[in-house]
């Protein structure tokens, strides 16, 4: 997120901004001291009030990202306090438990065992054991276990830290949006320069005081419509306050226009279409009394120490006391199974029933395990074996399946029925059984087309891949990095990746996708990598969220309207009154007073209330130009016959000019073509385009009319430049619902 600093500068240091105050300068200097200060001050009404508004929302937007900040445990006089990574010190005590994020350089005490992934340092994904006295590396995640472990290192300090000593600078990435608008101003750069040279050359023929020549460069300088970057900022600040309230936290800014780009929704089954929780259903004996399997499988819950929502759900379900354990094996989602060896019951083992098959001194009933799963049941295999061996359980009997269930979200079905008729396909990426995923998505109405065990296996090449990615729906048996394969295999035909993850199985392929989606109550992994967070752990809210990247691309389509209408007929005005004699357009306090009322205020107001009609990316291109010409065109011709009505006094003739120019552009903004805006919207841009006419008649009325080097105009005139506007609106109206420009060029079919 930008700093303070960054939305300052960014605001102040740009190029037509730079421009104008140094020409503002000139002015003041060869004794135009009034134009050159309202020039100057004008736009920097239009800074402050840019600034204004990207901090006000910077500050909401911070205040929402304290929500899901990642904080440490730390253990201080014998109780855990939650404390944020910054505030972390060498010596404190901090207590790790599955599917936390390291956040700070420590070393384990005395005792401890875990599992850390870190594949953020290391490229590696598979899981590393650690023990009394390693070290713990800040950037990587707990995958299993529990333990203390001591602050060694903090801040510069840390290797993370040392790592990315070079390459820790702030890398803007552009979305398709930024690149279309620097292209549209790298384009009328282009014009104002060739206007400059053509310009200047007429001034130095008239042999016209140096004093022209500069103020008629700062209205040509005005032209470049540097201020659309700070617009798209502006847009996106805005937009991600309407969805932070909405519970959607966007964590990178310019993740929320891609929105509205996805067409192909990965999502985990645990966490994301079902609630977090997880209940024992039942259990199946396969071999002893059922009361005698049940006290085993309780008392190896118990005395668990690494618990996960299976053990949780069996310690709430069947409650008992630990028993004094002789090693244990915690659960990681590459080995699929846990194990506590106790001295008079034995080595008991809990796992995923194909994890454990290749272990087996008995078959299990396959039949009975289908059906189970049918029923959309998570089934584990509870069994005893004679002890690990090279990390293997040794001739593992199996004593029942353990069967679980869980909850699906409420807002589950219908959100996935409002992302299917928007084009979305949808595709299931669990670790689970993919039957047990098919129940689920069955009970979710996602229509399944195909169902695979695991993502293709190692050998399967990057073509059958994505050959099976494109056909296939549910994905059952994925761990971490096949599921990182799948999400790649997608970009790579060409699909736009969303995908919702909330553990720290999820990590590897919330990177991978085009927008990392994840869940607030899922492991601080998964949120530290995602673009997007989801405060309410509802994924019904990924639907607004996509309708405001659209609504992102409908108010910027609307703002681009307006600044190259401007250019448009600026650029055509000053061509045209250039070839009269002594004829110039504006001076620039004119110019910089017009940019502020028709395109300064009205593209924040944009920014911040768009229509909600969706476009496309080709409405910014082709479609764009024809919204932009007919307006920009019409200005140039009925704004040049008011100059010229009023030539034989240049004064006066740019006050009439500039008059028309201000009604029509505030008519422009308010009467956008196909105005789709709701009642309270609409009233809005009403008075907002009221805000900008009332200080311009007011000025134009007063002795203020100096300042800004407008003449006095009759009072019947200027009814009449509104009364012109009005009538042009109107056939402006016309022309775009009749597609005029477009049968006049030949392009009828054009959006």
């Amino acid at each position: 997120m930008r700093t303070y600093r960054d939305i300052v500068r960014e605001n102040v240091l740009t190029f037509i901004n730079v421009a104008i105050f140094i020409l503002g300068v000139g002015l003041i200097l060869l004794g135009e001291v009034g134009s050159g200060l309202i020039s100057m001050g004008v736009v920097g009404v239009n800074i402050v009030v840019n600034v204004a508004q990207e901090m006000r929302a910077k500050i909401v937007l911070e205040r929402i990202a304290l929500l899901v900040r990642p904080t440490a445990r730390v253990v201080r006089d014998g109780t855990e306090v939650p404390v944020a990574a910054v505030e972390l010190r060498v010596g404190d005590v901090v207590r790790i438990v599955a599917g936390d994020q390291i956040l700070a350089d420590a070393t384990i005490r005395d005792g401890g065992s875990i599992e850390v992934d870190e594949s953020l340092l290391t490229g590696e994904s598979a899981a590393v054991a650690k023990g009394t006295g390693d070290e713990l590396l800040a950037g990587s995640f707990c995958v299993s276990g529990t333990t203390l472990a001591g602050v060694v290192r903090v801040g510069e300090t840390m290797l993370v830290s040392r790592m990315t000593a070079g390459a820790r600078a702030f890398r803007r990435t552009t979305t398709p949006l930024q690149r279309r608008v620097d292209t549209i101003i790298r384009g009328v750069l282009m014009i104002a320069l060739s206007l400059a040279i053509v310009v200047i050359g007429s001034t130095f023929v008239e042999q016209a005081p140096l004093v022209t020549g500069v103020a008629r460069a700062m209205v040509i300088a005005g032209l470049v419509p540097n201020g659309l970057l700070l617009a798209v900022s502006a847009a996106y600040a805005m937009s991600a306050v309407r969805v932070a309230r909405r519970g959607v936290l966007v964590q990178q800014a310019n993740a929320i226009d891609t929105l509205g780009d996805v067409d192909v929704l990965c999502t985990d089954k645990t966490g994301t279409l079902t609630t977090s929780r997880t209940r024992l259903a039942r259990l199946v004996p396969l071999e002893g009394e059922t009361e005698v399997v049940t006290a085993l499988l309780a008392t190896f819950a118990a005395s668990t120490q690494t618990p996960d929502r299976v053990i949780d759900a069996v310690r709430d379900t069947r409650p008992a006391s630990a028993a004094p354990t002789l090693s244990a094996v915690p659960f990681s989602a590459a080995r699929g199974w846990s194990a506590v060896s106790f001295s008079d019951l034995g080595t008991l083992v809990l796992g995923a029933p194909e994890r454990l098959t290749g272990y087996l001194a008995t078959p299990i009933d396959e039949a009975a395990l289908q059906r189970l799963t049918a029923e959309g049941l998570r089934v584990m295999l509870f069994g005893r074996a004679e002890g690990i061996s090279q990390g293997a359980p040794m001739a593992l009997r199996p004593l029942g399946f353990v069967c679980l269930s869980e909850e699906l979200r409420a807002d589950a079905r219908e959100t996935l029925g409002r992302l299917a008729a928007a084009g979305i396909a949808v595709k299931i990426v669990s670790g689970d059984h993919p039957s047990t995923v098919r129940a689920i998505a069955d009970a979710a109405g996602v229509g399944v087309d195909g169902v695979a065990t695991g993502g293709g296996g190692e050998a399967c090449d990057e073509d059958a891949l994505a050959r099976l990615a494109a056909t296939t729906t549910i994905f059952g048996r994925i761990t971490p990095e096949p599921k990182q394969r799948i999400v790649r295999a997608l970009r790579t035909g060409g699909r736009y990746v969303a995908m919702v993850g909330d553990g720290v199985n999820d990590v590897l392929a919330l990177k991978a996708a085009d927008l990392g989606i994840a869940m607030r109550s899922g492991a601080s992994s998964a949120r530290a990598v995602a673009d997007v967070v989801l405060l309410t752990d509802e994924i019904g809210t990924l639907v607004p969220a996509a309708e405001e990247g659209r609504r992102i691309l409908r108010g910027m389509r609307d703002i681009l309207r307006i600044f190259l209408t401007r250019v448009l007929y600026a650029s055509l005005l000053i061509s045209a009154v250039s070839m009269i004699e002594g004829g110039f357009p504006f001076t620039p306090a004119q110019n910089a007073l017009l940019t502020l009322l028709t395109v300064g205020v009205p593209s924040l107001a944009l920014a911040a209330w768009p229509g909600v009609r969706p476009v496309s990316p080709g409405d910014l291109d082709v479609g764009l130009a024809l919204l932009v010409i007919p307006p920009g065109w019409t200005i140039a011709i009925i704004a040049f016959f008011a100059y010229l009505v009023h030539a034989s006094d240049v004064r006066v003739a740019q006050t009439a000019l500039t008059t028309l120019a201000v009604f029509c552009g505030v008519l422009l903004y308010i009467d956008a073509p196909e105005r789709d805006d709701a009642g309270g919207r609409h009233v809005r841009h009403l008075l907002v385009g009221g805000t900008m006419v009332a200080p311009y008649l007011w000025i134009l009325g007063t002795h203020a009319a100096v300042m800004f080097d407008l003449a006095p105009l009759p009072p019947a005139e200027v009814a009449l430049s509104g009364a012109v506007a009005l009538v042009w609106i109107v056939i402006l109206r016309w022309l775009w619902l009749r597609r005029a420009l477009e049968m006049a060029l030949g392009l009828s079919g054009a959006a």
